[in-house]
């Protein structure tokens, strides 16, 4: 074996082990920054969890459902750490557990029992809703938002814009265009059930 094969391999090897076990995280830093409103540090802590948080939700759904609870998971779990609703970094990983057993949960009541043929929330509420409703509803969650978050859920609602080239026009990750996503799809459910 040459020394740049040699080489190639060993960073193959490097990187498959870094992307099974998790680099050592200080939650107690994590959390902090959070807190202080660091966008890097929100995009983490998506990252960190969202591996776990998909395999969990893979096993109890459908999976054209996983990726929409996985947004959902996560902007509950960094939105519960921004309110200080959750403060306790040894307890985090068990707190992300809860959340998702709590969506889980949720889902199966809503289903009847059925998570495997539940239809996502915001569907089931989208086509019981007069048009003026759900407008009523999107002009409320678009004054809770920033000017920059309106203009990117503009861009992917309206103009139907692809997410990579919002994201390369905005200069944003895929995790923090989720993690706006998920917070305007948030506020919309959390007005509805009001």
């Amino acid at each position: 074996m040459t020394p740049i094969a040699k080489d190639a391999l060993v960073e193959q090897s490097a990187t498959a082990r870094s992307s099974v076990i998790p680099p050592e995280v200080d939650f107690t830093a994590m959390i902090a920054r959070i807190r202080a409103g660091d966008p890097k540090a929100k995009e983490e802590a998506a990252w960190l969890f969202s591996g776990g948080i998909r395999l969990l939700l893979s096993r109890q759904l459908k999976p054209h459902m996983v990726e929409e609870q996985v947004r959902k998971v996560l902007f509950s779990v960094i939105q519960a750490i921004e309110t200080e609703k959750h403060s306790e970094p040894g307890q985090l990983l068990g707190f992300v557990r809860t959340v998702i057993n709590s969506r889980i949960q949720a889902i199966l009541n809503e289903g009847g029992g059925e998570a495997q043929s539940t239809i996502p929330p915001g569907d089931s509420f989208r086509h019981s809703c007069t048009p003026e409703r759900v407008r009523d509803f999107a002009e409320e969650v678009r004054r809770k938002m920033s000017v920059r978050e309106r203009e990117i859920l503009r861009s992917y609602y309206v103009r139907r814009e692809p997410p990579e080239s919002i994201q390369c026009r905005y200069r944003i990750s895929g995790t923090q265009f989720e993690l706006i996503i998920s917070r305007a799809r948030s506020l919309f459910e959390e007005l509805r059930s009001d």
